[in-house]
């Protein structure tokens, strides 16, 4: 139900959260967000979450986006549909996204 749901998506927030601290870790000590998420492995993080909503036999790790305002990590959602790391209830995107905004 609802409540299945939530918790759902709570974990694997939590689980993506775990995952920008380590490229924030990583960023404080090289000077740059990491190209890849495997760069943080083992180091920063001991491994990359999958995506408990990706679909497929072999589900997919988190997705990663790293761009000149900062990074993004995020789970296709409920849906299963990598909408881009979008989430927009209207349009039915319902990526669940964790990120860094960097401000100048």
């Amino acid at each position: 139900g609802r409540a299945n749901m939530i918790e759902e998506r709570s974990r694997m927030e939590a689980k993506m959260m775990s995952v920008v601290l380590g490229a924030a870790r990583y960023k404080a000590e090289k000077g740059n967000w990491p190209v890849q998420l495997s760069d943080l492995v083992p180091q920063y993080v001991p491994v990359i979450p999958i995506d408990i909503f990706a679909r497929g036999a072999d589900r997919a790790v988190v997705n990663y986006v790293n761009t000149d305002k900062g990074i993004v990590i995020y789970s296709v959602g409920f849906n299963g549909v990598d909408d881009g790391g979008s989430s927009d209830a209207k349009r039915k995107m319902d990526d669940i996204v964790v990120g860094v905004v960097e401000r100048p």
